[in-house]
């Protein structure tokens, strides 16, 4: 059978699950007792709290008053009570007031969360594949957290809420899943993207990452 080889590949993929088809738990919180979070919520959960606020919240309401921001957001409901109680308010702190958010806020454009399905060669995927299979293509669905253009580039940040900061150690785990991101954006965009940044929430760092260092995955 000449298509053997890519008999196991599948035909639909989201951009998160290339990530976690190489899981390692040190990037992770796992469960945890409640005496170590806020009101016994696990990390995960904050970490999706604060990633929602993140996706709705004014960066520079947030940035004068993140309270009123929250409740806002609580308000408007994009925001349930409990989410808002356990977001990480200092991370979101550092970020708005980051020379990454003075960029954002500078943009000529801003997408957040935005949402996309592209087909990939399946050799792109998975590399041990025969060349000759090149032009069998998989899905791809997924979500960039934040994309914003100026002068006609476009830089896609991304935020992770992993336990581990290192930097070097971040880029290799996630440089795969950003460079779907960055072929999803110049596909929905129509342009070139210059750059990702990773931003370590638990870090309260910006991670760049240069376009060249990922061109690799797209080839």
């Amino acid at each position: 059978y000449a298509y053997l080889p890519a008999a196991g590949a599948l035909s639909k993929h989201t951009a998160s699950t290339l990530k976690a088809e190489r899981f390692s738990p040190e990037f992770f919180g796992d469960k945890m007792p409640s005496f170590l979070g806020k009101g016994g919520v696990t990390p995960t959960e904050i970490g999706t709290a604060t990633q929602l606020f993140l996706q709705y919240c004014d960066f520079d309401a947030a940035k004068a008053d993140i309270c009123a921001e929250r409740e806002r957001l609580v308000a408007s409901g994009r925001l349930s009570r409990e989410q808002a109680d356990c977001i990480d308010t200092q991370a979101i702190e550092s970020f708005v007031n980051s020379p990454l958010a003075d960029e954002i806020r500078n943009a000529d454009a801003v997408y957040r969360e935005k949402r996309f399905t592209i087909a990939e060669s399946i050799c792109a995927l998975d590399p041990s594949l025969p060349h000759e299979f090149s032009g069998e293509k998989t899905v791809i669905i997924g979500k960039i957290d934040l994309c914003f253009v100026k002068d006609g580039a476009a830089v896609i940040v991304d935020y992770k809420t992993d336990t581990v900061t290192d930097e070097n150690a971040l880029v290799n785990r996630y440089r795969e899943q950003l460079s779907l991101y960055v072929r999803a954006a110049e596909k929905i965009l129509g342009c070139r993207a210059q750059r990702c940044v990773l931003y370590s929430l638990k870090g309260r760092k910006s991670i760049d990452v240069p376009r060249y260092a990922l061109d690799e995955f797209g080839e």
